[in-house]
C-alpha cells in the first residue's frame, strides 16, 4: 500500500481539535518519526468544506427567518392608501377603526419623512407647479419638499395664506427643482400629513388663531 500522504501541522493540528497544548506536541513529536497514526476522521479538506457548508446553510436560514424590511415605495402607497380611505369613509367609521388608522398613517409618515422633520404654523411654504398635475411643495423655512397634485391642492389647500406660488414652463424644471431637494435627502414623495408635517389657516379664523 502506498504511504500515507503527511500532513502539515496546521492539518494535524485541526485533526485534534479539544488536544491539550501538551499532549497534542507529544503527538506531533511521535507522528514525525512515524510513531503516532492519524485519528480515523474525516480529512481536514472534508472538515472545511463541511464546515462552510453549514454556515451557508445557516446564513440562507437566517436571511430567510430574518424580518422583511419594507422599501419606501411600498410604505408611501401604503401611506396614500390609508389616507384616501380616511377621507373618503373616515365619517362612517367606527372611532376605534379610525383612530387605528390615523396611527399607523402617522408611523408611515415618520417613516418616509427626513429624520427630524417638524412643522410649525409659522413655516413658509411655496407651490411649484408645471404643465402636468404633478407640483412640488416646499416647506422653505425647514428646506424639505413633498411630491403632491394640483388635485389634491385644491381639494384641501386651495386658498390657504402664507403660500407662494410659482409656476414653471416644463415638467424638466419641476423635475430639476425636486432633484435638488432630493440630493439632499429632503424630498418626501408624498403629500405632508395634514396637521403634522404641514401647518396652514384656511380662514380669517384661523388666521387669527395663527396670532399673525
Amino acid at each position: 500500500m502506498p504511504s500515507q500522504k503527511k500532513v502539515t501541522w496546521n492539518e494535524f493540528r485541526a485533526l485534534h481539535k479539544g488536544v491539550s497544548v501538551n499532549k497534542l506536541s507529544q503527538h506531533w513529536t511521535d507522528y514525525k518519526v512515524g510513531q503516532y497514526k492519524l485519528p480515523d476522521v474525516k480529512s481536514v479538506t472534508e472538515e472545511v468544506a463541511e464546515e462552510k457548508a453549514n454556515k451557508m446553510e445557516a446564513a440562507v436560514v437566517a436571511i430567510r427567518e430574518a424580518p422583511q424590511v419594507p422599501e419606501e415605495g411600498d410604505l408611501i402607497r401604503e401611506f396614500q392608501s390609508l389616507t384616501n380611505r380616511v377621507t373618503r369613509f373616515g365619517k362612517s367609521m367606527p372611532e376605534e377603526k379610525l383612530d387605528e388608522i390615523k396611527a399607523r398613517i402617522n408611523e408611515l409618515a415618520i417613516l418616509t419623512a427626513p429624520t427630524n422633520y417638524t412643522c410649525t404654523q409659522t413655516d413658509g411654504w411655496k407651490l411649484w407647479t408645471g404643465p402636468t398635475q404633478a407640483c412640488v411643495l416646499a416647506n422653505e423655512s425647514k428646506r424639505v419638499a413633498f411630491a403632491c397634485t394640483r388635485g389634491w391642492w385644491n381639494a384641501t389647500w386651495q386658498g390657504a395664506k402664507y403660500v407662494s406660488y410659482e409656476t414653471v414652463v416644463t415638467e424638466d424644471t419641476l423635475n430639476a427643482i425636486a432633484k435638488g431637494y432630493i440630493t439632499r435627502r429632503a424630498f418626501v414623495k408624498r403629500p405632508p400629513l395634514e396637521g403634522v408635517e404641514i401647518m396652514l389657516p384656511r380662514t380669517a379664523r384661523d388666521t387669527m388663531l395663527r396670532g399673525n
